[in-house]
């Protein structure tokens, strides 16, 4: 966009170095439309994070350097949404996600606690 109205497209051609000093800037511009897409998704019910404490926020997501955390229930909905929103990142930004380096871990029992 320039000066609101979209303008050309056009292609990189040059990366930045290791250790830029532009570099956590440019992470930071391409993640908020990344957190975009998780906030709209919890809008409409598609995914849910968890609450830090009775009165805190809701965590779905946590940015660091180069690294996402992502936070879901453990249901077959929020997964899948999770992987359509990375997918559309994907495609959207020109990045990818390299899944041999990603984890999924589940947390806690919750059969457990629904037994007690």
């Amino acid at each position: 966009m320039v000066n609101g109205v979209p303008g050309a497209k056009f292609r990189s051609s040059r990366g930045l170095r290791q250790g830029d000093p532009l570099s956590p800037f440019l992470f930071t511009m391409v993640m908020e439309g990344f957190c975009r897409m998780i906030a709209k998704a919890e809008e409409n019910g598609r995914i849910a994070g968890f609450k830090v404490s009775m009165d805190g926020p809701v965590v779905s997501h946590l940015l660091f350097a180069d690294d996402t955390l992502l936070f879901s229930a453990d249901e077959a909905q929020s997964i899948h949404t999770m992987r359509a929103i990375l997918t559309c990142f994907e495609f959207v930004s020109g990045l990818s996600i390299n899944l041999t380096k990603s984890t999924a871990i589940s947390i806690g029992d919750t059969t457990q606690d629904e037994r007690q």
